[in-house]
């Protein structure tokens, strides 16, 4: 621990940033760039858009001139566009706001093409990882499907909207991060994802683990689909975080068929089953 300097910026304000790359000369130095903020929102919060995208481009400005080895991205398997049919989902280079739907989907992919963009025009050294929904130790309350569980846990939760998604243990994602350090090439983009599973096998798994009988009333889509809107927009007036919203009601519905065939031949990678994930979690 003695050779860890910790130094405070923001990633919104650039000159804050600037003590983080002095003194670099001649140091073989890697950047890994995971600040950002998950939204669940339908449209672009300016938080959101300040964190994930400016903040971004601070980080991959400052990193072209300090010339830095290597600037690794973690960006989101929501920046990837949908395809129209239910097909294996793999990666891209070619990222735009424009192709997909969601708040954060947006500010993540307007982030990559930022930072694909350097790697091109500007000779960065950068690899983007995409992992699919985090979930492991350390990370309840991170996110709105952490926030699911933690609720789930006080008796809070009672509810569950058909539909699942795919997810990836954060510390297998990080293990695949650090270990791109030596592995990977640049310019390319990483899928980091687990597998698909209901929302309903997640609530049960967890009832089990936990020897808590923690019933989960199904909620057809039509109804969720109804009271998304009223919730999120009545939470914006209240300044508060909606726990539900159009997008997050069609992200558990939509092909997340995520493929980390590439990550996996070229880095390594290998996710755990969910059940190990969620024991260590709780």
């Amino acid at each position: 621990m003695d050779s860890i300097e910790i130094v405070y910026g923001d990633v919104t304000d650039r000159e804050s940033l600037v003590p983080l790359f002095e003194g670099l000369e001649g140091k073989e130095v890697v950047v890994i760039h995971s600040a950002g903020i998950v939204d669940i929102e339908s449209t672009v919060s300016p938080l959101t858009y300040k964190v994930n995208v400016v903040g971004t481009r601070n980080m991959v400005d400052l990193s072209l001139e300090a010339n830095v080895h290597r600037f690794l991205y973690i960006s989101s398997v929501h920046a990837l566009p949908e395809p129209e049919v239910r097909t294996a989902i793999v990666e891209t280079k070619d990222f735009s706001p424009e192709d997909v739907v969601g708040g954060y989907a947006k500010t993540k992919a307007e982030a990559s093409a930022y930072v694909m963009k350097a790697y091109r025009e500007e000779g960065l050294n950068s690899m983007i990882f995409m992992p699919s929904g985090l979930v492991g130790p350390g990370y309840v309350g991170q996110n709105s499907f952490a926030d699911a569980i933690k609720w789930l846990l006080k008796g809070r939760y009672k509810l569950c909207p058909v539909g699942g998604y795919d997810f990836v243990d954060v510390r297998d994602v990080a293990k695949a991060v650090i270990d791109s350090v030596d592995k990977g090439s640049p310019g390319e983009a990483y899928i980091l994802s687990g597998r698909h599973y209901e929302l309903s096998d997640i609530f049960k798994i967890i009832s089990k683990l936990t020897k808590r009988d923690r019933k989960c009333i199904i909620v057809p889509n039509s109804i969720v689909r109804l009271i998304a809107p009223v919730i999120e927009k009545a939470s914006k007036i209240m300044g508060k975080k909606p726990f539900v919203t159009e997008y997050s009601v069609r992200t558990i519905n939509v092909n997340d068929n995520f493929s980390h065939e590439k990550a996996t031949k070229e880095l390594g990678f290998w996710p755990r089953d969910i059940v190990k994930t969620l024991r260590d979690a709780l």
